[in-house]
This record gives structure tokens, C-alpha cells and sequence, in this order.
């Protein structure tokens, strides 16, 4: 959900130091990020959000229990109106992310 920005370090040699070190630094900006700020920036997304996006807004509002907006698109899906969602995205895809949403409601 959440990425580092920084860049790779690059080691010539590769010792358990370097995996114990990397780890902690690896855990430790883990603890420091927002689960539920990234969440509410895949909710947020539109429709027609382009690559690996739609999924992870389809997941987010399922995690959120928002079966208002997921029952939305399965009615516009049922009428043939896809809202701009990128062709991999089908009706299955909501009716799960649906289930889940009324699981987690």
C-alpha cells in the first residue's frame, strides 16, 4: 500500500550484518507509516485510475466495509456502465470486493 521512496543502497558484499541492519531499518520505517492514511488514499481514488490502482481501490473500500459505493458500481457494471474502471477490472472482481465489504461492515 505504502512504498519507500528512497533509493536502493547497493552493497558490493552482502553479510548477515548487512541483512540484520537493513531489516531493522526496513521494520522501523514500517512502524512509522500510516495503514489507515494509505487506505483512505486507495478509497479515494477515481474510477478510472490507470494500473495496478483500481485493485487496490476495489480492496481498500472492501477493508472499509463501504458497501454503499461497491453495491454503486455493481449496479452501473449490471447496466453496462464500467465508470472508466480499466478492462481487467470484471463484475466479479466487485461482487468479492463486495462479500468482503459486508464483512467487514
Amino acid at each position: 500500500m505504502i512504498v519507500s521512496n528512497e533509493a536502493p543502497e547497493k552493497l558490493s558484499i552482502f553479510s548477515g550484518d548487512d541483512v540484520i541492519r537493513l531489516s531493522e531499518k526496513a521494520l522501523s520505517w514500517a512502524r512509522s507509516q500510516s495503514i489507515d492514511e494509505g487506505l483512505r488514499a486507495y478509497r479515494v481514488l477515481p474510477t478510472d485510475a490507470k494500473g495496478a490502482m483500481p485493485v487496490r481501490h476495489l480492496a481498500a473500500l472492501a477493508l472499509a466495509g463501504d458497501t454503499v459505493r461497491l453495491d454503486e458500481y455493481k449496479q452501473s457494471f449490471g447496466k453496462g456502465d464500467r465508470l472508466g474502471f480499466v478492462p481487467y477490472i470484471t463484475s466479479d472482481m466487485i461482487d468479492r470486493a463486495l462479500m468482503i465489504a459486508k464483512k467487514n461492515k
